[in-house]
């Protein structure tokens, strides 16, 4: 199914969805219809200037959404934070946890898009809040020239981060509250300004370093290249290669990968190496030594040390616990 949405038409999400897959809005719920899957989206108006909905389905057939720039769209802020799991979705389905937990924010005013296979389990929180809301929230200093990016709405931006423990827990209370019915949003309210709070907190970490000015393709070879490096990761990247094979200057890629990840290729491929090493010590059957090997290194003592520096403590003892 392909799912296309133009704000500007004044059907909001929900009810735009709801009508191309011959559903209804309930009570702030939209339910798939057998044929596309189970779960739902869930939106919530928290205030004139937040909203928040819920994205928790499996599906049973290919979904592309396509967003085009809305109206005034540059004034409205949309952070998503994506495959968060349960412990028993997690048993249920071990491959999802395959899928990055990570957070991404840009503008309304730049084209979205993303396609969803069959059989894909989705669950994302999605928080859309107005510029001058934020601000107020986060009150940011002048010279600070990423969060004036973001709030000038002169420039398209996007950024995404992995996600902390802190977003992780909070989204999961997200997912699973059943709360009374007259407090329910001021429950969602404070866990939605909560979230965005725990995103900013991460992204300042980054510094103030002025944004490279960005487009949609941009994005999408970024994430191609991103993309490339997950498919083996025993295989370190070669910079000129990726920058051909984008079509992009080496210097260009560089700086528009750190600007949206936070990092260099180089480091976050290597925080994929480390995740994906705790993915398979947390399960059974491969030694560590099994592990690091598949991961492309022939010292395991680097491994060793690459491990405990990500995630303070050392390989052997990760899988014990």
């Amino acid at each position: 199914m392909i799912f296309k949405f133009d704000g500007k038409k004044g059907l909001g999400f929900l009810t735009a969805f709801a009508e191309a897959i011959g559903s209804k809005v309930e009570n702030g719920y939209v339910h798939f219809p057998a044929e596309l899957g189970k779960g739902y989206f869930r939106g919530f108006d928290l205030h004139p200037q937040l909203k928040m909905m819920i994205r928790r389905y499996e599906l049973y057939a290919d979904l592309a959404i396509f967003r085009t720039a809305m109206e005034e769209g540059t004034k409205t802020i949309v952070l998503a934070f994506h495959n968060f799991y349960t412990e028993a979705e997690l048993k249920a389905a071990p491959t999802i946890q395959d899928h990055l937990p990570t957070v991404q924010i840009t503008s309304a005013g730049i084209n979205y898009e993303d396609f969803f296979p069959i059989h894909s389990h989705v669950n994302t929180v999605v928080i859309a809040i107005h510029s001058e809301f934020l601000k107020s929230l986060l009150k940011p200093k002048e010279d600070d020239e990423r969060l004036q990016t973001i709030f000038s709405g002169n420039q398209a931006f996007f950024y995404e981060a992995f996600i902390s423990p802190e977003m992780q827990e909070v989204v999961i209370q997200v997912l699973e509250a059943k709360i009374e019915q007259s407090l329910s949003d001021f429950y969602f309210r404070v866990k939605a300004e909560e979230l965005v709070y725990l995103f900013f907190a991460e992204l300042l970490k980054r510094g103030t370093a002025p944004g490279y000015p960005i487009n949609e393709a941009d994005v999408k070879l970024i994430y191609a290249i991103r993309d490339g490096l997950m498919k083996d990761l025993s295989v370190p990247p070669k910079l000129p290669e990726l920058a051909q094979a984008s079509g992009m200057s080496e210097s260009k890629m560089k700086k528009l990968f750190a600007q949206i990840f936070g990092t260099g290729i180089y480091n976050y491929y290597q925080t994929l190496r480390m995740n994906a090493a705790a993915r398979l010590l947390s399960g059974k059957g491969q030694s560590v030594a099994e592990i690091g090997y598949l991961l492309g290194f022939t010292n395991l003592s680097h491994f060793s040390r690459l491990f405990e520096k990500h995630h303070g403590i050392k390989p052997k003892q990760y899988s014990k616990r």
